[in-house]
């Protein structure tokens, strides 16, 4: 950091602080940046940054490859941040891209040099071994920590393993590399180890425990990246070209329609084959449970699961087969609980095609596309190719894949150039293939209040449009059960946003979500009082876990929030007027920060936003009362309501405002 900045902290400075001034930021900005023995907080803009983000952000780099401070980039709005980075105000400057600076990095701390092509897996490892650390030794360690990971024999029974603090002056130099990772990654638990060995008189000297560490640094500082393929396999080449139309046909007559194939469909109507499929889902609504619902049913080939009891779905199931699952949040053994749960819970005994479980926690994350470090394009990057042979080795008939972010390295998820490129090459894998992808995404921060709108997903709108079909999955609210005629609880609505290939649904298919037994305790209690005299793990190891199943229990009525989307804003312009009136109580100019609170909550009452923060509130309230503001009628009088800002700068404060309108015509909605 002293580096970049040109900047040296106190002797007794702790955090180290970097002011405005030092950034040349502090005519828009006044607080300060601070570095943290375990981060980076940017209090100014209020967000967090990684040291490779922080010279993407003030770096300069020069024809030679060096990286100096170029100043701060031009902050404003961008959705949910106030202060993103929007542009840059000196066009010279060019920052350096995540590969430029890592490298930078690298050479700076004399580590091992960063091929030009490295993925992102490699570029870290080099940034590990630059400090001293093996990064296969880190990530080991952090799933070790984080999932409580310990090895099994073949029959399945986990293996003795001695703990760290029982280990022996010679087991300490075996695992040298886990020493060091958990240095790393947790002190306080390192710190409990060396307090172990000193009183067991394993590593009773720091000297001889540094020099072993020491040692393992110079072993991981040894590192030498494999030099990667430049240029990935592309999707053309990997495989043959689908044979009859290619996409270009003169008309000079009459078709005769029995020559025109029907439509095809693994799942009807959601999941048309060659084509793309998105599912957005608010957070808890099971998308992860959903993906491995579609899963049993495909590949077990019982459309009961799929319609549920008395058969209230009306999808159909059209295509079994084999199926992909690729989940970049849970690792294997998770979505394997979960797949064994609904096997259970449906009463299979015995699959028809393949399930093939791919987690990227467990394996290196799957990476569609990636920034090309010359063009600074989204380019199609080896997992395409990756996805491609695994579908064709399979016989594959439907992948899902979430979540959307992590399928792109270097992505800008509101970038239109960014997402479209992303979708191209999924839709050309689907096309190529036959299958259906189902790609998972995340609302955006207001998305629960869109059930079945395409502007529910978060980021660029280009990701709905490159979509054939799309649903929206939403937890339900209570007047919602009560309109269904079910419990809110543990029920949520897949609602249908767009459909190029079939008829939607007349309404939401609603899913109750059950927790069913996994079936992998050692036994049950023999008696259930037993219970009470053994400790909470053992009870567990007993009784075995337990995992989410879905089960479609109807198909309800279209909500009133179905509208057409010009309604919508209509609804939401003239409902935010109306909770700026209630709080400013007639005509007047107050600060939005002084109100906010109140506003907030008559907002949530009018069920027009969900989220709470200030950004959120903020750019709802701007949004639907920017500009000239929206007419409303008040005491008999006729006021325009809108918001302000007090100057040009990009932190000036905000305003309400309601005034009376002059004339006698107010603005239409």
């Amino acid at each position: 950091m002293p580096a970049l900045f040109n900047w040296g902290p106190g002797p007794t400075e702790q955090p180290w602080r970097i002011t405005s001034g030092e950034l040349w930021r502090e005519d828009i900005l006044q607080e300060d940046l601070c570095i943290y023995p375990d981060g980076i907080h940017d209090f100014g803009t209020e967000r967090h940054h990684t040291p490779v983000s922080l010279i993407c952000e003030f770096g300069d780099i020069e024809a030679d490859g060096e990286i100096s401070f170029g100043g701060p980039p031009e902050y404003g709005p961008v959705r949910d941040e106030l202060y993103g980075v929007v542009g840059e105000e000196d066009p010279d400057v060019r920052r350096p891209t995540e590969t430029e600076a890592t490298a930078w990095l690298c050479r700076y701390l004399d580590g091992p040099a960063v091929p030009p092509n490295a993925t992102r897996e490699t570029q870290i490892a080099c940034l590990a071994a630059a400090v001293g650390l093996d990064w296969t030794a880190l990530r080991i360690e952090h799933a070790r920590s984080t999932y409580s990971l310990v090895p099994y024999d073949d029959a399945g029974d986990p293996l003795p393993e001695v703990a760290p603090e029982e280990w022996t002056r010679a087991q300490i130099a075996d695992n040298a590399s886990r020493i060091s990772a958990k240095r790393a990654l947790d002190p306080k638990s390192f710190d409990q180890w060396r307090f172990a060995w000193e009183i067991t008189g394993a590593a009773n000297d720091d000297r001889e425990l540094d020099q072993t560490l020491a040692v393992e640094a110079e072993r991981a500082r040894a590192y030498l990246p494999l030099v990667e393929s430049p240029t990935p396999p592309s999707i053309d080449t990997t495989l043959t070209a689908p044979t009859g139309l290619l996409g270009f046909e003169l008309i000079t007559g009459i078709i005769d329609a029995r020559t025109i194939p029907t439509r095809e469909h693994v799942i009807y109507p959601r999941c048309p084959c060659r084509d793309v499929l998105l599912t957005v889902a608010e957070p808890g609504a099971s998308k992860s449970t959903l993906a491995l619902f579609d899963a049993l049913v495909i590949a077990s080939g019982e459309e009961r699961i799929l319609r549920g009891e008395d058969a209230v779905s009306p999808e159909r199931l059209h295509r079994p087969g084999p199926v992909i699952v690729y989940d970049a949040e849970d690792p294997l053994e998770e979505m394997r609980r979960r797949l064994v749960a609904g096997q259970r819970a449906y009463g299979l005994t015995e699959m028809r095609y393949g399930i093939a479980l791919w987690s990227g926690v467990g394996d290196a994350f799957l990476r569609i596309a990636r920034r090309c470090p010359e063009t600074k394009a989204l380019v199609e990057a080896e997992g395409a190719a990756l996805l491609m042979r695994r579908i064709v080795e399979i016989g594959a008939v439907y992948v899902a894949l979430g979540p959307f972010a992590g399928l792109a390295e270097g992505m800008d998820e509101n970038g239109a150039a960014d997402t479209n490129t992303l979708m191209q090459i999924l839709v050309r894998i689907a096309a190529a293939t036959g299958v259906c992808i189902n790609v998972i995404h995340h609302t955006s921060k207001s998305g629960g209040a869109d059930a079945g709108s395409m502007n529910s997903a978060r980021g660029s709108s280009a990701i709905a449009a490159k979509a054939r079909a799309m649903v929206t999955l939403n937890n339900l609210t209570a007047e919602e059960a009560k309109l269904y005629g079910v419990p809110a609880q543990d029920h949520f609505a897949m609602t249908y946003a767009k459909l190029s290939h079939g008829r939607k649904p007349s309404g939401p298919i609603v899913f109750k979500r059950e927790s069913v037994p996994v079936g992998n305790g050692r036994g049950l209690l023999d008696d259930p009082r037993d219970a009470f005299e053994m400790s909470p793990y053992a009870v567990l190891q007993a009784e075995g876990d337990q995992a989410p199943v879905l089960r479609p229990v109807r198909v309800g009525s279209m909500p009133l929030r179905e509208a057409t989307r010009e309604q919508r804003q209509i609804a939401a312009s003239d409902g935010a007027a109306s909770a700026m009136l209630d709080v400013l109580g007639g005509v007047g100019r107050r600060p939005l920060a002084s109100i906010l609170p109140d506003i907030t909550a008559r907002l949530q009452e009018r069920r027009l936003i969900r989220g709470s923060g200030r950004n959120t509130v903020q750019t709802f309230l701007r949004t639907r009362l920017g500009d000239s503001g929206q007419s409303a009628m008040h005491n008999g009088q006729n006021v325009r309501v809108r918001v302000e800002k007090a100057g040009p700068k990009p932190n000036d404060p905000l305003f309400a405002v309601v005034e009376p309108v002059l004339d006698t015509m107010a603005r239409p909605s």
